[in-house]
């Protein structure tokens, strides 16, 4: 990965993330016209439980994070529309999932950091990103969901395996 490639991963991380906190307040619904959103994530097919979720849209955004199942459910839910999805999911060098405790002050924003600093990708104890690159920031995701007028509990995500 070029030091280009790598500076446009992390603007486009910290862009989405400003995006969602600034429109929902820490990632919580309840804007006026909301319905519920929700749906599950696959990697590869399997479901992804403890990963990241955020829709995009101009105008709005939701960030959520998947249960053990692999299932997200935006709290306050979500303005009906088309949204583009960024996922991200960390595992330590070992493989064992990191989880984020805010209480002990790291998320998913610091997990990203270290990815990108000296223990990226996994090495030297460094958090490994399971998600591949293009699918973490919005300007590089294809994926996408739709929240319909009457609300969703299907507003499922597939990635593909790489």
């Amino acid at each position: 990965m070029t030091h280009r490639n790598l500076a446009r991963i992390i603007m486009g991380s910290l862009l989405t993330l400003t995006m969602a906190f600034a429109a929902t307040g820490c990632g919580g619904g309840g804007a006026a016209g909301a319905v519920q959103a929700g749906g599950t994530v696959k990697l590869g097919g399997e479901l992804l439980g403890s990963a990241e979720v955020s829709l995009i849209s101009g105008t709005n955004g939701y960030t959520a994070v998947t249960d053990g199942q692999g299932y997200y459910d935006i709290k306050g839910g979500a303005v009906p529309g088309k949204y583009t999805v960024t996922v991200s999911k960390f595992v330590n060098a070992d493989g064992t999932p990191m989880t984020v405790n805010e209480e002990d002050g790291m998320d998913f924003g610091q997990f990203e950091a270290m990815d990108m600093g000296a223990g990226a990708g996994g090495k030297d104890g460094g958090p490994k990103q399971l998600v591949p690159d293009k699918f973490t920031a919005e300007a590089d995701s294809s994926l996408s969901v739709i929240i319909p007028d009457g609300g969703t509990h299907e507003a499922n995500v597939d990635i593909p395996a790489e």
